[in-house]
């Protein structure tokens, strides 16, 4: 029997080391599918060099298991660099290349890539095993699959040690298959039709597991919880294996459901959170998004939660068909008069390939980006400008930042002198910091580049004055991993650099994922997967999308809180200082405050982490 190695790719990001849900459970319940029904050897990719590696060390991996088969999950965020690296895996290794996951649809001719063998639309179990048991599938290049055999009968790949809760500290369950609503922005049912769901005591023997396992927290992956037949016995049953709450729960629920006894089950059983779907108060827009909401119970709903201490997370979206900007106002406004914004969720539509909305769209007159994550550029009732005002205007009245620039997380230094930082998830070195001085050369740059983090960040020191050296060598990076995000950091140079030019000439793929995500963050043209950031005692803008500049202070002169505050004239601060005692007491009377102030960053290693570890709650792996 063949050998089978599945991937699934994370969210393309800017912070290094952090967290980002990427768990495979797709390819778990793959995995589970085949052993139970073939001899066949499936192996899932390792979930944080999945996570964290670059694409050239992804790569190297892929080459060096040497797979007869590659399976791969594909996402609108990770589609186009997983069809890369399907490509370099053809020219190197030669195996067959089967894909699935929500991208793969018939509407789709993304994933009809040259480099993929088969696609499999919806459900992937049964025809997963059909491929490994017979070959002359594949000739066919695509099948539609539900399973809801597998589902209802196959074992909880946790219980069986394919998964763990591990860095990302959370545990998947997924109780039911199908959901009961048509809306026309959402695809879940693809290839399905009607519900399927695990039984009671499945379900209870996966909470049985994560409460004995000590795990934090439980995401039952129900598109609408309330769908489930006989929930509130369920919920009695949970209350009993987790009657202190240890392990919390949360899922996705319609509002307008929710009683005062299903609010006090759910919290007897242990649920924290809810994401409850409002998306608009408009009649007209709900009436063409086929989801009608009954505002009165929603309120009820939310405020019955809220009684019992169980945070609701309420979506809105912006540019919905039937939807403008005055009706928009009006549906913060309802969230706001409501007491419904203890946590809210807003953000533009998305068209994603198999919906009713894409299907629609020109009829609709919606305008939209044809590459990932296909966000609502334009509509009848929103012009480009309004989209953006509406997102304006949602911070400035729900109190909250929607898209948020990165974090400040760098580093350059181990004992005063220039350092490479390296990281080890999964027992294979990465490199998360590559720092340039005026002897790197482009064969470092080269051995450095095979086992580049995802994303990294390149640290250009004050000696490396070469600005065409300097270029070869950030091209040697990119080069190898053009789908990764990166950060290039210039500390003090003698001018301001060319960031225009080298963003614009840098071989990394375009239009990135993140030159389409991040465009409401700021509307010039430009990459928005290179962040650019100066480090300088006399700061500049740079005048970049994803340019920031930050004032270095040194160990001699370590800035007030007042002065940190107050730092007007750049993005954030770096602490130039070796990791002694006193830069950590100074380090600890400031970590209280730092919501309150500008970002800091600090030029050793060690001062960072520990700066991160005292103002970080749990969001990184590294």
């Amino acid at each position: 029997m063949p050998h089978t190695l599945l991937l699934q790719l994370p969210v393309p990001r800017h912070q290094v080391g952090a967290k980002s849900g990427n768990i495979p459970l797709g390819p778990a319940c793959l995995k589970l599918a085949a052993e139970t029904h073939t001899d066949a050897s499936v192996e899932i990719f390792p979930e944080t060099l999945a996570t964290h590696g670059g694409d050239a060390a992804i790569l190297e991996e892929i080459c060096k298991k040497r797979p007869d088969i590659l399976g791969l999950t594909l996402t609108c965020w990770n589609v186009e660099r997983s069809l890369h690296l399907a490509e370099e895996v053809k020219k190197r290794c030669g195996a067959r290349i089967v894909a699935g996951g929500p991208e793969v649809t018939v509407d789709n001719p993304l994933t009809r890539h040259p480099a993929i063998d088969f696609l499999v639309y919806g459900e992937g179990e049964e025809v997963f095993v059909k491929l490994l048991k017979e070959p002359g599938l594949w000739d066919q290049g695509e099948a539609s699959g539900c399973a809801p055999e597998f589902f209802m009968h196959g074992k909880n790949p946790y219980i069986e040690n394919i998964l763990d809760p591990g860095p990302e500290e959370i545990m998947l369950l997924e109780t039911q298959r199908g959901c009961p609503y048509g809306c026309k922005f959402c695809y879940y049912n693809k290839a399905r039709k009607g519900l399927t769901f695990l039984s009671d005591e499945k379900v209870l023997e996966g909470i049985r597991w994560a409460v004995c396992s000590g795990v934090k927290e439980l995401y039952l992956l129900d598109p609408s919880l309330n769908a489930r037949p006989g929930l509130k016995d369920l919920l009695k049953e949970i209350a009993k294996i987790n009657p202190h709450g240890a392990l919390a729960l949360r899922s996705e629920i319609r509002a307008e459901w929710i009683d005062a006894e299903a609010a006090e089950l759910f919290a007897a059983a242990g649920f924290t959170v809810f994401e409850i779907g409002l998306q608009s108060t408009c009649r007209k827009a709900q009436k063409l998004m086929g989801r009608n909401t009954d505002l009165t119970r929603f309120v009820e709903g939310v405020s019955h939660l809220k009684d019992h201490g169980i945070l609701s997370t309420v979506d809105l979206i912006i540019g919905l068909p039937g939807d403008d900007l005055t009706s928009f106002s009006s549906s913060l406004r309802f969230v706001k008069e409501n007491g419904l914004d203890d946590d809210v969720q807003v953000f533009p539509l998305a068209l994603l390939p198999g919906t009713a909305f894409r299907q629609e769209s020109e009829s609709l007159g919606l305008r939209f980006q044809e590459k990932p994550p296909y966000t609502i550029i334009e509509t009848p009732g929103f012009s480009p400008d309004e989209i953006t005002l509406a997102m304006d205007w949602t911070e400035s009245l729900l109190d909250m930042d929607l898209m948020s620039p990165p974090e400040v997380n760098l580093s350059w230094k181990t004992e005063g002198l220039p350092a490479h930082r390296s990281v080890t998830p999964e027992d294979r070195e990465l490199m998360a910091t590559f720092v340039v001085t005026n002897e790197t050369t482009q064969d470092d740059a080269r051995h450095a580049a095979a086992r580049l983090s995802y994303p990294y960040q390149v640290v250009i020191t004050p000696e490396a004055t070469d600005d065409e050296s300097v270029f070869r060598i950030l091209a040697e990076c990119v080069s190898r991993n053009p789908h990764t995000p990166c950060e290039i950091i210039w500390v003090e140079p003698d001018s301001l650099p060319d960031a225009v030019r080298i963003v614009a000439e840098l071989p990394l793929f375009r239009p990135h994922f993140l030159d389409n995500e991040l465009a409401l963050l700021d509307h010039r043209p430009g990459n928005r997967a290179i962040l650019c950031t100066l480090v300088s005692t006399d700061p500049h803008p740079l005048p970049v999308p994803m340019g920031r500049s930050l004032k270095r202070f040194y160990g001699d002169a370590l800035p007030t809180r007042d002065a940190l505050e107050d730092l007007n004239d750049a993005d954030g601060a770096v602490i130039d200082a070796p990791d002694t005692e006193a830069l950590q007491a100074w380090q600890e009377s400031m970590a209280p405050h730092a919501d309150e102030m500008f970002p800091i960053a600090f030029s050793d290693h060690g001062a960072m982490a520990y700066w991160r570890e005292l103002t970080r709650d749990g969001d990184w792996v590294f």
